[in-house]
């Protein structure tokens, strides 16, 4: 196996170590990539790019930070363009005709090799999977994922009631959390779990961005949930507190 390349079940990883002076930049001591297959040859055809994005980035860190640089390892050179470029039809395979699913990104995102789980933190990332894929669908695309997806994700976790699952086992957290905001009787989980379950899907769509199923962080910026929700709501809907 060539330096650098790992294989974690049935995938291909590249990990490179980040140079002492970019550690405290990038807030990390190596950098892995998923080259997304299990074939050597395949991702032996993949690395020149997977590393020359690395490069990128840790030179881009330095320039933001007013390092040195090297301005040809973040803008390409383009003293050598084709006059001519002939393109070259290419068969797309079998797992690339079909979008990654947000279960399927959410799954390789709980089995990243990188991530040094404890037992408790996968139990509380494998909550937010699955709370994740039952608002927003198993089948979306990832790459769609959006701030309405997000706020929505949101909307369901102000009002879930607590232990939903035992509860209300026939309704989906969203129907759970809309009969628990008709009710107004029922206790539904705090804000500090709830802002913890989004938090945990927010690093996730991070990971997405750095692997490149997602444009950018559909999440960011978003308020967190207030422990006064249910108390808000009642101000606002005074028919429905009744």
């Amino acid at each position: 196996m060539p330096h650098g390349l790992l294989r974690r079940g049935h995938k291909l990883y590249y990990r490179d170590t980040v140079p002492v002076d970019a550690q405290c930049l990038l807030n990390r001591l190596e950098i892995w990539r998923s080259l997304r297959t299990d074939s050597l040859a395949v991702a032996m055809r993949r690395l020149p790019g997977i590393v020359a994005r690395i490069e990128m980035e840790i030179e881009h860190a330095r320039a933001m930070a007013g390092l040195p640089v090297d301005a040809t390892l973040i803008a390409p050179l383009n003293d050598d363009p084709a006059e001519h470029p002939v393109p070259v039809p290419i068969a797309p395979s079998p797992s690339e005709r079909s979008p990654l699913t947000l279960a399927e990104a959410y799954r390789n995102y709980i089995d990243d090799p990188t991530r040094a789980w404890t037992a408790n933190t996968r139990e509380a990332y494998e909550t937010s999977r699955r709370l994740a894929v039952a608002v927003i669908g198993k089948a979306v695309p990832v790459a769609s994922i959006s701030r309405t997806h997000c706020r929505d994700m949101l909307d369901v976790l102000r009002f879930l009631p607590a232990n939903a699952g035992k509860l209300f086992p026939k309704l989906s957290p969203r129907e759970a959390a809309d009969h628990a905001r008709l009710r107004g009787d029922i206790k539904i989980i705090s804000a500090a779990n709830a802002n913890s379950l989004m938090s945990n899907m927010s690093s996730f769509l991070n990971w997405a961005v750095n692997e490149e199923l997602l444009a950018r962080k559909p999440a960011r910026g978003l308020p967190p949930i207030s422990a006064s929700r249910r108390t808000v709501s009642a101000a606002v809907c005074p028919a429905i507190s009744n």
